[in-house]
């Protein structure tokens, strides 16, 4: 499959800064700023990007699940409500929720529920895939830090030879043993 772009561009500082957002595809390039995410600012903010991106892959999953079964939508739109709050010292995404509507003929409620159900595994199995992904990146940058700091250790160490000082073996422990640990961490994730 092609991977997708899009690039963001901030300039300045956080409330009073401004920048773009921009699709790879070119289809869109837009502003955003501290107002439009946090207040009710003109421009875009990455949470309606991120909405439009999980109604336009609802709506997607929906019709291939309905066309597998036989049936062909006239029309699907996908609502979505990307809720930002407050998680700790920052702001993170904590739910999103998807409103359907769909014109499809010749099908029943209940039959449109199993292919909206089927659409939301799909979604759940997506997202699932990422977040294993980001953890792979995070366990394989704890063993690149554990590595440097390890072999930052070992230079540090062997200073000792060279210059007969003391403290170069010290710092040389406590960088490699810094090393192991971080090592530890990513192999624990």
């Amino acid at each position: 499959m092609a991977a997708r772009t899009a690039e963001a561009e901030w300039k300045g500082n956080l409330r009073e800064g401004k920048g773009t957002m921009k699709l790879g595809s070119g289809a869109y390039e837009g502003p955003y700023s501290f107002a439009s995410r946090f207040e009710s600012g003109t421009g875009t903010n990455p949470e309606e990007l991120i909405g439009a991106a999980h109604a336009g892959c609802f709506s997607m999953a929906l019709s291939a699940g309905l066309g597998r079964g036989g049936f062909t939508p006239t029309r699907i739109h996908t609502t979505a409500q990307v809720h930002l709050e407050k998680v700790g010292e920052g702001f993170g995404i904590t739910r999103i929720e998807l409103h359907t509507e769909a014109q499809i003929p010749g099908i029943d409620a209940a039959t449109f529920a199993k292919y909206a159900d089927d659409a939301k595994e799909i979604m759940k199995e997506a997202q699932a895939k990422d977040a294993k992904s980001e953890l792979e990146e995070q366990r394989a940058l704890r063993f690149d830090i554990g590595e440097g700091l390890l072999d930052l250790g070992l230079v540090l160490s062997s200073l000792y030879f060279l210059a007969r000082k003391n403290f170069f073996p010290i710092f040389g422990i406590l960088s490699a043993t810094a090393g192991i640990a971080m090592g530890v961490a990513g192999w624990m994730l």
